[in-house]
Order: structure tokens, then sequence, then C-alpha cells
């Protein structure tokens, strides 16, 4: 399995999980399931849009500021989404940064994702996104057995 694949994987086993959840666990909270969504939804689309970018030979604007902080204001847009849309955006972006990162080009790319961020080659940046968010998937079960009885 190489990493668009594994990082597909993950992005559909993290959407299955938020879909299973039931609604009350769902409600805006400061970090929790649909919190996490809306960072991811936001990172990936900007994962799409850098490399479509420089897959074009254009440059693209990095976010700058501290993760914290950029995470923070996806966070705040993602309040106006509902659960449902930023699912389907993740997958959406997930689809498209599958088929930008096949491109036999890609491979050479080296992307940086924020001002000051490390650059890294594309198939090494998706390795490690993906593990990123199997980190998200992994504190989003443990916290939701905490929650459920039993």
């Amino acid at each position: 399995m190489d990493e668009t694949e594994r990082l597909h994987a993950s992005v559909e086993a993290l959407c299955r999980f938020i879909e299973s959840l039931l609604p009350g666990a769902l409600v805006d909270q400061e970090w929790g399931p649909k919190e996490v969504l809306a960072q991811l939804v936001y990172w990936h689309e900007t994962y799409v849009a850098l490399l479509q970018a420089r897959l074009a030979g254009r440059p693209y604007p990095l976010p700058e500021g501290r993760f914290r902080d950029i995470n923070a204001r996806a966070v705040a847009e993602g309040r106006q989404r509902s659960v449902a849309q930023l699912v389907a955006r993740l997958r959406a972006a997930d689809r498209r940064l599958t088929t930008l990162a096949r491109d036999p080009k890609a491979a050479s790319i080296i992307m940086v994702v924020k001002v000051g961020a490390a650059p890294r080659r594309v198939p090494a940046y998706l390795d490690r996104v993906d593990g990123h968010l199997r980190g998200h998937l992994q504190d989003l079960r443990r916290a939701q057995r905490r929650r459920s009885p039993g």
C-alpha cells in the first residue's frame, strides 16, 4: 500500500467514525470530534491547493502563524458548517489530493505548508499527514470510550 492509499484509508476510517457518533457527541465543543474534523478539512484543502499550484508551477501563499492559531481559525470556520458538510469536504479533498499526489511529477515536489514549517517531499509529507490523522482518530476513539457508559 502506498502513501496515498494509506492516507485514503485513514481518512475513510475517520469519516466513518465521525458518522457513527450520536448527535450529542457532535455538538460544538472546545476540541471535540467536529473541531478535529474542521481542522483536518482545512489542512487537507490547503494541501490540495498547495500541491495543485506547485504542479502547475504557480506560487501559493502559505498560511502564517502558529499551527495552534491557524487551527483555531479553521475550527471557528467549521462551526458554520454541519458535520455532514465537513465530512463531504474532507472526502472531496482526499480524492483530489490522491489524484494530485499520483501525478509522476509530485514525487519530486517539496511541500512547505506554512511559513516556517519543515520542507518535505510529497510522499514523506503524505506519510506525516496520515500519522497526524491517525493520531487524531485514536484520540477521538479513546475519548468516546471514556464517555460511553459501560
